[in-house]
């Protein structure tokens, strides 16, 4: 199989839910997106996340992804992750 240019990325936001570490719930989500929304994303998530005052709200990661192949139709790459 052929993989395609890496254009597509994985971003991890793990957020914390509580003040207190010893209290804190953990929020994880995983979401693919095409390069030109990673920017968008990332903002979306820290001006929801960010509370003034607060301290350790969490992490984004951003990873890059190989490939992706939509089952269905077989289609792979950026027309995959939609």
């Amino acid at each position: 199989m052929l993989l395609t240019k890496a254009c597509q990325y994985a971003i991890l936001a793990v957020l914390f839910l509580a003040p207190l570490p010893r209290d804190t719930s953990v929020f994880q989500r995983e979401i693919a997106v095409n390069d030109e929304f990673v920017d968008s994303v990332v903002e979306a998530i820290t001006k929801v996340a960010r509370k003034d005052g607060d301290k350790g709200r969490g992490k984004i990661f951003i990873l890059p992804i190989e490939e992706c192949i939509r089952i269905r139709t077989g289609e792979t790459g950026e027309v995959a992750i939609g």
